[in-house]
């Protein structure tokens, strides 16, 4: 015959799940005491130790060295993008000088046949005047005479 359980429903069960809960906080909360009392024993051992400070300095090339070369490399990388990119600028901000050059010579080009409008017209005011210049001339010499 199996066994029979019995339930007592008095309320007790609901703490149950909450303290499963505190006590993986404690837990948690415990490990970390312990990590920093070991941090703090290893400390202290390295500081009685003759030879701390090249233990102390491999210890610190583990732990910080690798992701001071990763910085270094990276900014290494920032500097030869950023180099890059300047070049890329300067090359666009000659580009743009080059295009208003050309924009300024298309509008003149657009606008050369009323250049060539003003031009003749000037001619033709030139030769009438010219014309009226040597007709006064002749009144002149035949007023003289």
């Amino acid at each position: 015959m199996a066994p029979s359980y019995e339930v007592i429903q008095s309320g007790g069960d609901e703490n149950v799940a909450s303290s499963s809960g505190r006590i993986g906080e404690e837990t948690r909360e415990r490990a970390e005491v312990d990590a920093e009392a070991t941090a703090e024993e290893e400390t202290r051992a390295l500081r009685r130790d003759p030879r701390w400070a090249v233990r102390a300095g491999a210890r610190f090339e583990a732990t910080v060295g690798e992701r001071i070369r990763e910085v270094t490399t990276l900014l290494d990388e920032l500097r030869a993008s950023q180099g890059k990119l300047r070049g890329e600028i300067e090359e666009a901000r000659e580009a743009v000088a080059w295009t208003d050059a050309v924009e300024g010579a298309k509008e003149t080009l657009e606008r050369l046949p009323e250049y060539a409008r003003k031009a003749q017209d000037a001619n033709k005011r030139m030769r009438e005047l010219r014309k009226r210049l040597e007709r006064a001339e002749a009144r002149v010499s035949a007023l003289a005479s």
